[in-house]
């Protein structure tokens, strides 16, 4: 099953990080599948952290990455960044196993705490719980 695809049927926590970074890459390059490439730049990078925290000009120097990829995920790694520090300035607390377990749940995708079933949009509130983004 393509990434994608899963990502639809099982949600975005079944995914590895190759598996939801090839999403941004979109295809693979001669010879390498988008799987492949996403676990090839992610030991470039030392992982995702790595990834986030690179300068973008090294993104573009990374073998099988385009300006259109690097741009890809360049955007993507910037959204990211801003959600970030949007909740930071939101100054959310988090005091308890209990928040901070609905935080973690709630963060992308809304996983209801008392049907444990994802919601099909991402920051969708399922309306079944008390979270609220």
């Amino acid at each position: 099953m393509m990434p994608r695809e899963k990502l639809l049927s099982q949600g975005p926590e079944s995914l590895s990080d190759a598996e939801l970074l090839s999403i941004f890459l979109g295809t693979g390059v001669r010879d390498v599948s988008v799987v492949q490439l996403a676990n090839q730049f992610l030991a470039r990078f030392d992982g995702l952290r790595g990834l986030m925290q690179c300068p973008g000009r090294e993104i573009l120097e990374a073998p099988g990455i385009g300006a259109a990829k690097a741009a890809q995920l360049a955007g993507a790694l910037e959204v990211s960044r801003r959600y970030l520090n949007e909740q930071l300035e939101r100054g959310v607390a988090i005091c308890g196993p209990n928040v901070t377990r609905d935080f973690l749940r709630h963060d992308r995708w809304c996983q209801c705490v008392s049907t444990g079933s994802p919601t099909q949009m991402p920051g969708v509130e399922c309306g079944r719980c008390d979270f609220r983004a």
